[in-house]
């Protein structure tokens, strides 16, 4: 700013007839986290912000079930920010993902655009941010097998009839949807007797299968 002093005025100081004043934005900081729900442990991801009013982003990882290094960054205040993770072990396939942002300051919610594993939020100038990945395991079947012996822990003997069984479980968090099948090849100094019934052989090789 600046005054223009008039020919017949005499200005005793004119040193203080012009002024500035410089405004520097702060800029705000957001963090992205992750949270996982009855995830496969080992099931791992990268957490990533991006966008053009970024500066200093620091990239983070996370791996089931609960050891997280956050992602972060500096944002101009109105920029777009985009905020993604991607599986580098695991399938993204199986879980349910929601991004949700908060103010740190109120904790109120900040508007989120987009779906699965990237969204968008315009950074607020009145607080920093905090959003959370959230990924939830779809519920699946997840069958186990075990085989007993009749023999226990001993060894089959020559001429001496034996049998096993093979049992079949399902420890996941949802009913199977179609039929199983199991296969078991019988070594070849075996010979095959009784099956149990839903259970055939092509040489050595029994199949056996389970309803849904």
């Amino acid at each position: 700013a600046t005054i223009t002093v008039p020919a017949n005025v005499i200005d005793p100081t004119p040193a203080n007839n012009s002024a500035s004043d410089t405004d520097t934005v702060t800029p705000r900081r957001i963090v992205l986290t992750k949270s996982w729900v009855n995830a496969f442990v080992g099931d791992n991801v990268s957490l990533v912000i991006s966008g053009s009013g970024i500066n200093s982003p620091v990239p983070g990882l996370s791996t089931a079930p609960s050891t997280t290094s956050n992602a972060s960054a500096n944002v101009a205040v109105g920029s777009v920010v985009t905020l993604a993770e991607a599986f580098q072990v695991g399938a993204a396939a199986i879980y349910t993902t929601t991004l949700s942002c908060i103010k740190d300051t109120g904790g109120a919610v900040v508007t989120v655009t987009g779906s699965g594993l990237s969204g968008t939020i315009t950074m607020p100038a009145d607080s920093n941010v905090t959003c959370t990945f959230t990924n939830t395991l779809i519920p699946l079947p997840q069958l186990t097998m075990l085989k007993t012996a009749s023999v226990g822990a001993g060894a089959f003997t020559l001429g001496v009839p034996a049998s096993y069984s093979l049992n079949v479980r399902n420890t996941g968090t949802a009913v199977t949807s179609a039929v199983s099948t199991v296969t078991d090849t019988i070594p070849a100094e075996m010979t095959l007797g009784a099956m149990p019934s839903g259970c055939s052989a092509v040489g050595q090789v029994v199949t056996c299968t389970i309803p849904a």
